[in-house]
């Protein structure tokens, strides 16, 4: 019975890219029935037609489940390269034993949840660690007495026996400052470590090689969210591998549909670039949803350049 899970998951995901597929075909064509015109993307994806293209996903453990925004960062992968007349090939990204680029892959995830994705950043790009979510620091222990004292009064009449043996009232007005505020929601950090640059750029007054620029990209889900998305040229055959890693999920959406959205804008700006790193901001996903995503920093200079 424990194959069951691995075997629904392989049928899901199967299913789910043949569905994927033609809908990107169908939305690849405009009402009329003629063809839309194609982004200029054949130098920055790498595809030729007929190609069979890894999409590298994670998955929710313990049940090896595909995330709802995740399924839909491989429909907006999906439309690019059959947009190509080339063919995804739809993984979890704990099966993937392929080499680098011997063909162009979408890695898609955060590093927890996809063990191909670790290694892509352990290789690539060592300087970028993703933190789990922090948890919610502790009250200090008056907090935590005089909430309890402020519980026991409200249940008992709005009075509390101190060990002196008399009685003292609670004000329930004054409730609302004695009981701790609620914690925010769980922060997520992506860190970046870039040796003597910032975004690409020497540091003012810095040492050529000898300082590193740190920085943190903290997100909190629903508010703003940050995903790492990177174009690598690895491997012998020099094939792209795009790492799209976010804090959530709907960040990586959020980095599926910038890739797709933006790819003529990626290709003229990146054309003599074989590689390249971004990190993008996602604001209120919860209202506005995936859509509202921009650059927030280019962070190329983390990239350790690819050996032969």
């Amino acid at each position: 019975m424990s194959v069951l899970p691995d075997i629904l998951l392989t049928v899901a995901i199967s299913l789910s890219a043949g569905a994927l597929g033609a809908l990107a075909i169908r939305l690849w064509e405009r009402p009329g029935g003629m063809p839309m015109a194609r982004p200029r993307q054949s130098t920055l994806f790498g595809l030729a037609a007929d190609d069979e293209i890894l999409v590298a996903v994670a998955s929710l453990a313990p049940s090896a489940m595909i995330a709802r925004d995740d399924v839909l960062a491989v429909a907006e992968l999906a439309s690019i390269i059959y947009g190509a007349d080339a063919r995804p090939r739809v993984t979890p990204g704990g099966a993937v034993q392929d080499s680098i680029g011997r063909r162009t892959e979408f890695c898609l995830g955060d590093p927890r949840s996809n063990p191909r994705m670790a290694a892509h950043l352990s290789r690539y790009l060592p300087g970028v660690t993703f933190s789990p979510p922090a948890p919610p620091a502790p009250a200090p222990a008056a907090a935590r007495n005089s909430a309890a004292l402020a519980s026991v009064g409200a249940a008992t009449g709005s009075s509390v026996v101190p060990a002196d043996g008399g009685t003292a009232d609670v004000d329930s007005t004054n409730l609302q400052s004695i009981i701790p505020p609620r914690p925010p929601r769980e922060s997520r950090v992506i860190a970046v470590s870039m040796p003597g640059a910032q975004e690409g750029r020497r540091l003012r007054g810095g040492k050529d090689n000898a300082e590193k620029d740190n920085r943190e990209f903290a997100g909190r889900p629903g508010e703003h969210e940050f995903a790492l998305l990177a174009r690598i040229a690895a491997g012998p055959a020099r094939r792209p591998l795009f790492v799209l890693a976010g804090q959530t999920a709907t960040a990586n959406l959020a980095a599926a549909y910038y890739l797709r959205s933006r790819a003529e804008e990626l290709e003229l700006e990146f054309a003599n670039k074989p590689s390249f790193c971004l990190i993008l901001r996602v604001d209120a996903a919860t209202v506005y949803g995936h859509e509202l995503v921009e650059r927030e920093a280019d962070i190329s200079a983390a990239i350790v350049p690819p050996t032969r």
